[in-house]
């Protein structure tokens, strides 16, 4: 019997990810455990005697798995909810995506992507993806989720909070001990990514995509 395989359209999903968020909890729940293979649900293979998957239409014999659980723990500051709201805004969406749900809302395709409330499994800890159904989301490697705008997204007292968390001040203690602690508040994007990034690469991160706050933050850490 073959073995269930993730979809590269999930997989294209997790890289994504993992290059937005490194620091994010691993690993995703991709395969039915017994309550699921129980019930109809994308977790569970298609081309399966036996499964039960909510679409077993493709053209192929391969048992796909079209759905992920993504733990909400993406790193400091990052909300799942404000994952969900982006997610929602993109174009072509339900291309890749058939619904997502988190924390008691559910963002079908059919809703054009607006959050409803769900009667279901709440999925307060995680986020659920089932991916479209169809071959062409099965095989989709190149839809790019555009998650690195939502750093760019972050509002300045979220920034300041990660900065003035107990990881966030050890890394300006360690910018003030080579001395360009200010200086690095008023550089380029570009500086502040490199300077940053060696010693904390979510801080260093976020640093460089709200280069147009630098004024608002340097005046709250003066």
């Amino acid at each position: 019997m073959a073995i269930p395989r993730k979809t590269a359209g999930m997989l294209n999903f997790e890289r994504q990810l993992d290059e937005a968020f490194p620091e994010r909890r691993r690993p995703d729940g991709w395969i039915g455990d017994p309550d699921h293979q129980g019930r109809t649900s994308s977790h569970n293979p298609d081309d399966t005697p036996g499964a039960r998957p909510e679409w077993n239409g493709d053209p192929d014999n391969i048992p796909d798995v079209r759905a992920v659980d993504v733990s909400a723990q993406l790193g400091p500051d990052v909300r799942m909810r404000a994952v969900c709201d982006h997610l929602a805004d993109l174009p072509n969406l339900g291309s890749v995506v058939r619904y997502f749900i988190h924390d008691g809302q559910i963002w079908h395709v059919n809703n054009g992507f607006g959050p409803v409330p769900h009667s279901g499994d709440p999925h307060e800890e995680h986020l659920h993806v089932t991916f479209a159904f169809s071959e062409s989301a099965d095989d989709n490697t190149t839809y790019d989720y555009h998650l690195e705008d939502l750093m760019a997204t972050m509002t300045v007292d979220q920034l300041l909070d990660a900065l003035e968390s107990p990881r966030g001040q050890a890394l300006l203690a360690k910018a003030a001990g080579r001395g360009v602690a200010n200086q690095t508040l008023g550089r380029s994007k570009e500086t502040i990514g490199q300077d940053l990034q060696s010693d904390d690469a979510v801080i260093g991160r976020r640093f460089d995509a709200i280069d147009g706050k630098l004024a608002a933050i340097e005046s709250r850490l003066h």
